[in-house]
């Protein structure tokens, strides 16, 4: 059979595999259990291989040309143990070809990038189950995007349904630094996920306990090619704002706001510069758990307002100082975020304070990789469902003239990278071509 190349999206929550050939055709999907090794270890390779598993189906593994794996916690790949349990899973598989594993910030840039420049993301538009590039740019069955209608349902972290309310509480500080993180940066409850029926809980994840969520979250997008696809149904739009951007890059930034918040400057394959991702004790500015710490702190000052209620409610608290033993005890804060978001586009005046910080803070973030020029892919359930941080980063980014591409569906973010590399002879793809 005809050459084929495999993308995998490793994120703590799931783990999300896609088969296409080497015109971006989907030819097969698979989700299996968390892939994140920084948080599962070894274990998270027998997660991966299964999700490929699924995806290859009946397929030849010796028919796979390139493979690329998005991870999160890449560095962990530097424990012997898990690199050669990741090792034994290709062989095991029959994979004959190297499988190249990056940061998910790589694929999330690679993902977002993969739109046809002019596909306008409208809010409220129907989600396509497959539905098509406008340019033939499609998917089989992943999410894409008609030119100037919707595009699939979700995005980041989100797949064919919520992840744990950004429920990833403080999360752990990952080892191997920020790009190493935990589980969690970009899982929400906001977006309802490429469109992909099969697919499963967020790839942010749930991290647990600790001191931070650092790191760079999920994307993800499709990738380009002449599949097809159709005007798929279903659900609310994720838009926010017409103008939203996508183009074939291979070098710019991503920015990534989920239960964490982190900017990454990418060139190919790799990550060059890293902003915030530095845990919530430290960073993770503008993120879904800032957002409900910030909501927490401020119904704990101002106990009469509405906010204060709302969050009341929320813990359970009958008093500030209530409140104040629940905070201690470090709750997932992030579960907060939907409630701050939805408030602030009721008009609610703290709600709507704590989020206009948030996207300024997000921005900032992102200028701290003093790349003004580059285009930028958003990820993270923040990011891509229609909240009013989107909004206001969105407007933001308009008023300056900057690309915008959404990271979609990371898996096939990773496929796309690994079309490249079989097109270029196992040569990771320059800059530029």
């Amino acid at each position: 059979m005809a050459d084929v190349v495999v993308g995998v999206d490793a994120g703590g929550t799931a783990s999300r595999a896609v088969v296409t050939d080497l015109a971006g055709t989907v030819l097969g999907r698979g989700t299996a259990g968390p892939g994140n090794p920084s948080a599962a270890g070894p274990p998270a390779a027998r997660a991966v291989g299964s999700a490929l598993r699924s995806a290859l189906g009946p397929l030849d593994p010796a028919s796979v040309t390139a493979g690329v794996v998005g991870v999160a916690g890449a560095s962990a790949l530097t424990d012997p143990a898990v690199a050669a349990a990741f090792a034994a899973e290709w062989t095991a598989l029959g994979l004959r070809c190297e499988m190249k594993i990056v940061g998910d910030a790589v694929t999330a840039f690679a993902a977002g990038a993969a739109h046809t420049s002019g596909a306008a993301y409208t809010s409220g538009a129907a989600h396509a189950s497959g539905a098509a590039h406008a340019s033939g740019a499609a998917h089989a069955s992943g999410g894409a995007c008609t030119s100037g209608a919707a595009h699939a349902s979700g995005g980041v972290a989100m797949a064919g349904g919520a992840s744990p309310a950004l429920a990833a509480g403080p999360a752990g500080v990952t080892a191997g630094g920020r790009m190493a993180h935990t589980a969690g940066v970009g899982g929400s409850a906001f977006a309802a996920g490429p469109a992909d029926a099969t697919r499963g809980a967020g790839t942010g994840g749930a991290g647990t306990g600790g001191a931070g969520t650092g790191g760079a979250g999920t994307g993800g997008a499709g990738t380009g090619g002449a599949g097809t696809g159709g005007a798929g149904t279903g659900g609310a739009g994720t838009g926010g704002g017409a103008g939203v951007t996508g183009g074939d890059w291979t070098r710019g930034a991503v920015l990534i706001a989920g239960t964490g918040a982190v900017a990454a400057l990418v060139d190919g394959l790799e990550v060059v510069r890293v902003a915030d991702g530095l845990g919530w004790l430290l960073g993770d500015e503008g993120s879904g758990l800032w957002l409900g710490l910030q909501a927490v702190r401020a119904a704990a000052r101002r106990w009469s307002t509405p906010l204060a209620r709302k969050v009341a409610a929320h813990a359970g608290a009958a008093t500030p100082d209530d409140l104040v033993h629940w905070a201690q005890a470090l709750p997932p804060f992030g579960a907060l975020a939907p409630l701050v978001c939805e408030l602030a586009d009721a008009g609610d005046p703290d709600a709507a304070a704590i989020v206009a910080s948030a996207a300024a803070r997000l921005l900032a973030t992102l200028d701290e990789l003093e790349a003004p020029a580059a285009p930028v892919v958003l990820g993270g359930g923040l990011l891509v469902a229609d909240t009013p941080v989107r909004r206001g980063v969105i407007e933001a980014l308009e008023a300056r003239g900057a690309q915008v591409g959404v990271a979609l569906d990371p898996a096939l973010g990773a496929a796309r990278l690994a079309a490249r590399l079989a097109s270029a002879g196992g040569r990771s793809p320059a800059a530029g071509g």
